[in-house]
Order: structure tokens, then sequence, then C-alpha cells
């Protein structure tokens, strides 16, 4: 039996939670006695849109941003955040250790795929994957605060400029709010041309709570739509236009489909504006 098994991730946020569902089967498969995730901030990081992180694939601050929700997910003793460099000096010397920014130095097809598998080219072993089930359920109590409300995330990158959070909540300015950081915030406001509610997030763990007591979330892949898939909350998600194909969306690196429980893909203008009951009923 293994005594300690170690993974590390270097972000970004989304990446963070998509790998869990690797890590749960992982964990389950080699039994050790103790699990533990290590963060790396500081990474270089080069992205085609503007990236919450800047250049690096995760900052300090959103390490301890996703570090209280990864501590509740009960898969590991302890959650680490580690600079980067210092971590690299460290890799040698740690016995059971899995690295789990190493798909992207695999040769996998980026303009395709599920996030979620990638990881799992990281060991030949047959593992039986369901990325339908929830990994926190039961571990998370819906916050009230949020009762009613359908929750909105829109970043800055991987947008649908034919599409645009502004036809799915035409019919829908009321029971809505807002999270996300300051400047998607800002901007949201001048889409829509209107203001929006919007909730103050403590960290991921607040995010999930708010999340799990909503009616359900909508908006474009991020952090927080990756936080939505995890839960399995009813969600809808707007994709980017560059991973349409014809009548077809094809899953792309910046475009987990949702898996499980109430959700949808927006591929029309009909769509957005005669959204799902499940989201606004």
């Amino acid at each position: 039996m293994i005594k300690e098994l170690i993974f590390s991730h270097s972000g970004n946020m989304g990446d963070i939670l998509y790998s869990l569902h690797f890590v749960k089967d992982v964990i389950e498969w080699k039994k050790p006695e103790t699990a533990y995730y290590i963060l790396t901030f500081g990474k270089q990081g080069v992205y085609a849109e503007k990236h919450p992180d800047g250049n690096v694939q995760m900052t300090k601050k959103s390490a301890e941003f996703v570090k209280p929700l990864l501590m509740q997910s009960g898969l590991f003793k302890d959650v680490q955040i580690v600079d980067y460099n210092q971590f690299e000096q460290l890799r040698g010397q740690l016995p059971d250790y899995i690295d789990l920014d190493e798909f992207r130095v695999k040769k996998i097809n980026f303009m395709g795929g599920d996030i979620r598998n990638w990881y799992y080219a990281l060991s030949n072993y047959h593992f039986k994957k369901d990325f339908s089930e929830d990994l926190f359920k039961g571990k998370l109590v819906g916050d009230i605060r949020a009762k009613d409300k359908v929750l909105v995330t829109y970043t800055e990158r991987v947008n649908n400029y034919f599409i645009d959070i502004s036809l799915c909540l035409c019919n829908h300015k009321d029971n809505v709010a807002f999270i996300g950081i300051d400047s998607e915030y800002e901007r949201i406001k001048k889409i829509l041309g209107y203001d929006i509610p919007r909730f103050e997030l403590k960290d991921m763990e607040d995010a999930a709570k708010l999340m799990k007591g909503s009616k359900g979330v909508i908006g474009n892949q991020g952090g927080l739509f990756s936080l939505a898939e995890m839960l399995k909350v009813p969600r809808v998600l707007i994709p980017p236009q560059y991973i349409l194909y014809g009548s077809q969306i094809t899953i792309g690196p910046c475009n987990n489909h949702p898996i499980g429980g109430d959700c949808d893909v927006v591929q029309t203008i009909e769509q957005a504006v005669h959204l799902p009951d499940f989201l606004f009923e």
C-alpha cells in the first residue's frame, strides 16, 4: 500500500476542477493512506485571449481562492500552496507523485476532446470514468442568499460573438445575479445595458454554496462555469464561436460539454432567447 500519494497542478482554476475525476479514480485504484494536492503558483502561461491571472497559469491569490473547495472534496488530507519555481527543486524527491500538468506534453490534439479525458492520458490503467458524478454531493450546503436566483458568469475569454449573454437574458432580467471578478462585472453591465445584481465571492467554496442554493447557472466557459459543471447544478453553457462546426458543436479545449443533471448548450439565437425551462421555470 502507498503511504502518501501527491498530486500537483499549476492551474488554471477550471483545469484544476476538471482534474478531480481522474484524481478520485487514481486514489481509489492505488489506495494510499493519505493523498495531498499541491497548487503551484507562478508558472508562466501564454494565452491567446485575456486571462484573469495575466501571464501565469495561476497566481497565489487564485490558488488561495480554490483551496477551500478542494479541501471540501474529502479526497485530500491537505492542500498546499507552493511557489512553482521552489516546487521544481522538490520534484525528484517525491516517491509517489503525479504531475497533473504532464498531459500537456502528451501527443494530444488540444483542438478536440474533453479536458477531463486528457488527464487519463497520464495512466495506462483502464478506469471506468463517470463525468456525470457530482464529487461534492452531500458535502456542501446551499446558500439561501441565492434562492430563486439564476447565477450568471461571463468571462472575458472564449466568447461567442454571434450569441452573447444579452440575448440569453433578454427575457429574464429579474431573478438573476452575477458572480465573477470586477472587470467581468463592469463588462457585462456594458453588454447588457442595465445593472445586474452581484454576489461577492469569498472563495470557490463560497461560490459552490451559492450555486447549490441557486436555481442554476448560465455563462461561458471559465473557472466558475467549470465549478457549476462539477457540481451538476442546472446549467446552460454559451460555447465559444470558434468551435462551432456547421450545425454541431465540437468539443474543444475551451468547451467541456455539460454532462449529468439538467444541462444544455446554446447553439442558435432561437435557443438563446428561449432558454430551457429547467433554468428559468
